[in-house]
């Protein structure tokens, strides 16, 4: 028999996924499909054209990186059946995966087209409002899980420049806590601090008022003062990324010391910081990183890190696992 390589052993194994965006992991197909039933328009007609536009090939900004969205969030946006189905076909691949454990994460107010001040993607203003959008994912989710046999949880994401939908974000999370919405994201623009968008913090405040489980993106391209004030001022519990916490010395050794679980993802961030998350320096100092896809197809890749649950949350155990990775988890 040949010989496997590192990498495929590695795929084989069960795994836990923590950072993962569901409007970055829609199947091309699907958009295509659902773009031809609501009479959408794309710049292109073929899934493969439609894979050369919004697949990030080179290093750039976060912010080009981000515009990728803009070719294709129109066509799922405020569309019941879509939100469903990208939902339930995101546990599907994730199975496919080998991935035991997930947690996906989104805006509900970025899928919505009601309820929402300055709706997003352009869309003239509908009906589906970011807590119906919640329960189509959770419906979609719980579809998928019972299909095939894996765990999926859910984040909802505050927007970093929309400071006035993050209390709506973490009423949803307290509604929905016990169907699946595991916790509390900031995601977007690290340029604008909590102390200018005090709306943020107020949202924070009141999760950690009743138990919500909080993640920041943080230090991903901004500075470390931004993972300071994620863990000092909204009393993150994960941060995502990170990867700037080694710029400050007395920072990153506070964190390690506290156990810090560091959501760090070497293909979904390589597209925009290739120098920190593509190196040694970047992932391997975090100390406890769970790694993940983070945006896919926009950043293709397979997920790097594998692991499993030991019993009775799963049935697979993988003996060259620490417990570490159990208390990073948040659902049931």
């Amino acid at each position: 028999m040949a010989d496997r390589s590192s990498e495929q052993v590695v795929f084989s194994k069960p795994k836990v996924e923590l950072h993962v965006h569901l409007d970055g992991a829609i199947r091309v197909q699907t958009i295509m499909d659902v773009a031809k039933m609501r009479g959408k328009t794309l710049p292109v007609n073929t899934v493969e054209e439609m894979k050369k536009r919004i697949i990030v090939e080179k290093p750039g900004t976060l912010t080009s990186f981000l515009e990728k969205f803009n070719e294709y969030m129109h066509v799922i946006a405020g569309d019941r059946e879509a939100i469903k189905r990208i939902a339930r076909e995101f546990v599907e691949d994730k199975a496919k995966e080998g991935v035991i454990y997930v947690e996906v994460r989104y805006s509900p107010h970025l899928l919505a087209n009601s309820g929402v001040k300055e709706i997003p993607w352009n869309q003239e203003e509908g009906d589906l409002s970011p807590d119906e959008v919640v329960r189509l994912v959770n419906e979609g989710l719980s579809e998928g899980e019972r299909e095939f046999k894996i765990k999926a949880r859910s984040i909802l994401c505050c927007m970093r420049h929309m400071p006035s939908w993050s209390k709506d974000v973490v009423e949803l999370c307290k509604k929905y806590k016990d169907e699946g919405v595991v916790a509390i994201d900031l995601a977007g623009d690290e340029s604008l601090n909590c102390e200018a968008n005090p709306e943020h913090m107020e949202a924070y405040e009141e999760a950690v008022r009743c138990g919500i489980h909080r993640t920041v993106h943080a230090g991903e391209v901004g500075p470390a003062s931004v993972v300071k004030e994620a863990v000092e001022v909204l009393k993150a519990e994960r941060v995502g990324h990170g990867y700037r916490t080694l710029e400050d010395d007395d920072l990153y050794k506070k964190l390690l010391a506290q156990n810090m679980h560091f959501e760090s993802s070497r293909v979904g961030s390589s597209p925009c910081n290739r120098k920190v998350a593509g190196s040694s320096l970047g992932l391997d100092s975090l100390g406890r990183c769970v790694l993940g896809q983070d945006t896919s197809p926009c950043a293709p890749g397979w997920l790097w890190l594998q692991c499993s649950l030991p019993s009775p949350v799963c049935e697979c155990v993988c003996e060259w696992v620490d417990d570490w990775i159990c208390k990073a988890l948040w659902g049931p």
